[in-house]
């Protein structure tokens, strides 16, 4: 979870574009602060942060969201030891094939992603679709109140820590 200028919180969800949103809020100089897990959710905020003038943050579809999630974890490693929300994933899904996790992930948390979504976003003034990413990361600096947003560095600005299918450019 990120402070920003303005009394501006940038809840960061999982999976969603939040590392290139970051690069983005970085360069215009935007951040103030950085608290707790930097996946927190909203029910995480410390209470003064609840009350922010301007909440945001992204989603993303969640066919995209899996392929991304086992994408990284068959890059990563999955992990066994944790009790962090999206590491249930982990525990209870893992396998070395998408169709075998999608089918872990459907008959034993078949709500995941969309409860999860609903956990980042809960109390949020604007919610981006990561599937519009740039578009949507200027809208919501607007509307923030941010002006001085360059929006050369946003168009081009590369994606950062992209899975292995290729569709994830086109969309982005």
């Amino acid at each position: 979870m990120y402070l920003l200028k303005n009394d501006v919180v940038f809840i960061r969800t999982p999976k969603t574009g939040s590392t290139w949103c970051l690069d983005v809020i970085n360069h215009h100089g935007l951040l103030v602060k950085e608290f707790g897990h930097n996946h927190g959710k909203y029910e995480d905020l410390p209470k003064v942060w609840k009350s922010a003038r301007f909440k945001f943050c992204f989603v993303r579809e969640p066919d995209d969201w899996y392929m991304s999630y086992f994408n990284w974890r068959k890059k990563t490693g999955w992990i066994k030891d944790t009790n962090e929300y999206t590491h249930t994933l982990d525990i209870d899904c893992h396998a070395d094939e998408f169709d075998l996790f999608m089918a872990n992930v459907n008959k034993k948390h078949p709500d995941f992603c969309e409860t999860m979504m609903q956990k980042y976003s809960e109390g949020c003034h604007f919610v981006g679709d990561f599937n519009n990413l740039r578009r949507h990361m200027s809208l919501a600096l607007k509307l923030a109140g941010f002006t001085d947003i360059d929006a050369s560095f946003i168009k081009n600005h590369p994606p950062q820590k992209v899975g292995s299918y290729s569709t994830i450019q086109e969309r982005f």
